[in-house]
């Protein structure tokens, strides 16, 4: 049995909770966006190094690995000035040595031989780590490009499964910020390697609640509520509706900067992104519900 984990996003309070709910396994397969917009980041790693020492532990990153390794490097200058990547930052700023060494040594892409068939793990898509396997037809465009009987990824934040030609797609759903409208549950699969690829019960999907007002409260008492105001605003409300609200602050910001600027911009000012934040109403991005 091998426990398959996404997207944590620095949420401890979910991570402990499926640590607790975790059976024996066999190995733990981390997929990317472990950092992000709940004020652990070091906990976060120190639990999954911690794992690590005692089983197998393949980790492979996400999106937010990458944007952190790129800002430091400092492709990416702006990241670090204005609310808008304020949490970035922040959590670059948290971050030992021994953590950015671990961070770095993390593919995009990763493959086992050590389990039937083979695995292909990944955050989004096997070729883009801001892919996403949501649809069937994802999950066929995956499986067309990879070799591996078993492809396991994450990112929608939406827990999938798909069978095609005899492989197995998992889209492990998020541990830290589900966004399936399952509110106060962390989201995690449980993978049978040695099952057959027809057979139902070779993964299972596990939901397991937790202190939800416990992780709230931690991220208002934390700094980020004061660095980036909208954003652990937009967070918090996920954690209760487990609905698209991050995405509904960045859609009317960007919306409001527009009306400003008299056009569309994707580099906003600081000052402005702060004052649409301001105004924002709290709105749910539909569209990322329906797709």
């Amino acid at each position: 049995m091998i426990a398959v984990l996404a997207d944590i996003h620095a949420n401890l309070h979910a991570l402990d909770a499926v640590l607790d709910d975790m059976p024996e396994v066999s190995a733990v397969w981390v997929l990317g966006d472990t950092t992000g917009e709940l004020p652990f980041p070091r906990e976060v790693l120190d639990r999954l190094a911690g794992l690590g020492e005692k089983i197998p532990l393949y980790a492979v990153a996400g999106n937010r690995e990458q944007s952190l390794l790129e800002a430091r490097a400092g492709l990416h200058p702006d990241w670090w000035e204005g609310p808008r990547f304020s949490v970035l930052a922040w959590t670059a700023d948290q971050l030992t040595q021994a953590h950015w060494e671990s961070i770095k040594t993390q593919p995009a892409f990763l493959t086992l031989e050590d389990v039937p068939g083979g695995a292909a793990l990944f955050h989004g898509s096997p070729d883009k780590v801001r892919g996403k396997i949501r649809l069937r037809e994802h999950a066929e465009a995956a499986a067309a490009c990879v070799p591996e009987r078993w492809l396991a990824c994450g990112h929608t934040h939406n827990a999938r499964l798909f069978r095609v030609g005899g492989k197995v797609i998992v889209n492990a759903g998020s541990v830290g910020l589900p966004l399936d409208g399952m509110a106060g549950a962390a989201c995690y699969a449980l993978l049978d390697e040695t099952s057959e690829p027809s057979s139902v019960g070779n993964v299972a999907f596990r939901q397991v609640s937790y202190d939800v007002d416990a992780a709230v409260a931690a991220l208002h008492k934390s700094e980020l509520a004061e660095l980036a105001p909208g954003v652990s605003r937009a967070i918090a409300l996920e954690l209760r509706t487990g609905r698209h609200h991050l995405m509904g602050l960045v859609e009317f910001c960007m919306a409001y900067a527009e009306r400003e600027l008299g056009h569309a911009a994707d580099d906003i000012p600081a000052a402005l992104w702060a004052e649409a934040e301001a105004l924002w109403d709290g709105g749910e991005w539909v569209k990322g519900r329906m797709q």
